[in-house]
């Protein structure tokens, strides 16, 4: 399945115009937890249908999963899925960046470029998301394993869901605040 890793960054667009499939779950893996809200649409307004937590504690995600997908099957035939990765399964760094280098290849190299040199982990073994960039300079770089996006890809399809996207949780808010971050002088903060 060909999904961009920041999808969800449209896919929020998207929900601002009105364009919505009938259901969208949005589900947060974080740690020993997933915690999953459903969404309906209609008539421009997204609507919290259901909400839900599915606990694996230090165990494998396995089980919980197979109770996410039953409880998934309880909605509407059309839906789609949004996987928001905590803290705990994701990597960040801040990549210098201007906004004006639109070249996404060479940025994309330098990111992978500078995750090696701060994990010293090899950077084909990720998937790399990037939030917007910021005025000032610098750009938020969000890495997850290649086996934790195949296993996401795998439950979603397994579930019968379309995939809206698969983003780390700090991205996701920096991307949805960052204006407000910005203009004002302020600090963001993610508590997991």
């Amino acid at each position: 399945m060909a999904v961009t890793f920041d999808a969800c960054s449209r896919f929020n667009r998207c929900m601002r115009f009105g364009i919505l499939p009938r259901a969208v779950m949005q589900v947060y893996l974080s740690e020993g937890v997933l915690t999953a809200c459903e969404l309906t649409h209609a008539w421009a307004m997204s609507t919290v249908t259901r909400k839900a937590r599915f606990v694996f504690g230090d165990g494998p995600r396995a089980n919980a999963m197979d109770e996410l997908a039953s409880w998934i099957a309880e909605a509407p035939a059309r839906r789609s899925i949004i996987w928001n990765v905590g803290p705990i399964e994701a990597m960040y760094f801040m990549l210098p960046w201007s906004p004006a280098n639109i070249d996404h290849a060479f940025r994309d190299a330098y990111a992978r470029e500078r995750f090696e040199q701060l994990y010293l982990s090899e950077a084909s073994r990720y998937q790399f998301c990037f939030a917007g960039p910021c005025d000032g300079g610098g750009q938020l770089v969000s890495c997850i394993s290649n086996e934790l996006y195949a296993e996401l890809v795998m439950h979603t399809e397994r579930m019968g869901c379309k995939l809206a996207g698969i983003e780390p949780s700090i991205p996701a808010e920096w991307d949805r605040f960052s204006d407000v971050v910005q203009a004002k002088e302020r600090a963001l903060g993610v508590l997991d």
